[in-house]
């Protein structure tokens, strides 16, 4: 999933080494942005997700809708997006993300059911959704108190997990596509890890690069207050 991956201090020189200019005198972080998420390694190879994709990719081809589907190793669930950050936030995330990871402990999610963003009518992101179940809630909303606590900006909406399959270039009504798996239950995956991801588009391609990691160690005792 990872084009490179870094646990404990944040090191900038480092990544002055690997992008081969220097970033000791920066005032922002490295371009992109920036967001926590959890996944599974299971997901990349899930035959009931593969068996989706799959009869998707072969409908939509013969639509001709140009879209760009995630490759497997870049399926997430995102928790918390905040976007460009500067050097300084980025450092205060590491923090929050590490305590957040402290308090909380390896939990199982459900995928089920496909949706589309901003709405299936006029879609342009299509997803399968995860359970909202009181585990992850709670990963949710330890991982905001910590975030609040360091003055990070939160996204005010509705918190919707999910997996992103596809992204489409243009909005289309994604009814007839979607219908013969709007209702589908996949299996149920165990998340161990945390993690402070950094996201940057290439065209059409994005690119996920790992900046933290942390194993969920903790117990779920501290819930905000």
């Amino acid at each position: 999933m990872t084009d490179f991956q870094l646990s404990g201090e944040l090191d900038f020189k480092w990544l002055s080494i690997r992008l081969g200019r220097d970033m000791s005198q920066d005032v922002t972080a490295p371009q992109g942005r920036y967001f926590f998420a959890v996944y599974s390694d299971q997901w990349r190879r899930e035959v009931q997700i593969k068996d989706v994709v799959v009869r998707l990719k072969r409908d939509v081809k013969k639509r001709e809708w140009d879209c760009h589907w995630t490759p497997p190793e870049n399926y997430h669930v995102t928790i918390s997006f905040l976007g460009g950050l500067t050097e300084e936030q980025v450092a205060a995330c590491r923090m929050a993300g590490e305590d957040a990871a402290e308090q909380l402990s390896p939990f199982m999610v459900e995928l089920a059911n496909l949706g589309a963003f901003p709405e299936i009518e006029v879609g342009r992101v299509l997803w399968i959704g995860v359970r909202k179940s009181q585990k992850i809630m709670t990963v949710f909303e330890v991982l905001t108190d910590r975030l609040r606590r360091r003055g990070l900006p939160i996204e005010e909406r509705e918190f919707l997990p999910h997996l992103t399959l596809c992204r489409l270039r243009t909005a289309r009504n994604l009814t007839d596509w979607m219908s013969p798996f709007r209702r589908r239950n996949f299996a149920k995956y165990r998340i161990e890890r945390l993690e402070l991801l950094r996201s940057q588009n290439f065209g059409p391609r994005i690119v996920f690069e790992t900046i933290c990691s942390w194993r969920l160690s903790g117990n779920d005792s501290a819930l905000p207050e």
